[in-house]
């Protein structure tokens, strides 16, 4: 895979794979912090993946076709845009998702000191 990972698919993987890192970082800390302002500019974000997951499929695509599909490189390259949808799939905010969408919201102080704002959510 190396092959086509020296192409400029490599850097656009890597730049994906820094930019979700900071957006699981930031949304695991506007969770934890209950920080509705920092929760925002994460789902603002998450157009930046978007784009780039977009920009990676575009190659990915117009390389595959310039290949016979049992050739290595083929494989290689499709391989290159599965990494990049797991990483998008990662990334993907809750207003973005339905299904997600009730899993990361901001929790309210826990009254008592005995339950965790996690456990009392799930009650």
């Amino acid at each position: 895979m190396t092959s086509v990972l020296r192409e400029d698919l490599g850097q656009d993987l890597a730049m994906m794979a820094r930019l979700v890192q900071s957006q699981l970082i930031r949304g695991m800390t506007a969770f934890f912090q209950r920080d509705p302002r920092l929760a925002e500019q994460v789902t603002q974000k998450d157009d930046q993946v978007d784009n780039l997951l977009g920009l990676i499929e575009v190659k990915c695509f117009e390389r595959i076709a310039e290949t016979a599909p049992n050739d290595v490189r083929s494989r290689q390259l499709r391989g290159v845009f599965r990494v990049a949808l797991n990483l998008e799939s990662s990334a993907t905010t809750p207003s973005t998702s339905p299904s997600r969408r009730s899993t990361c919201r901001v929790w309210p102080r826990a009254r008592s000191r005995s339950i965790s704002p996690v456990r009392r959510a799930w009650r």
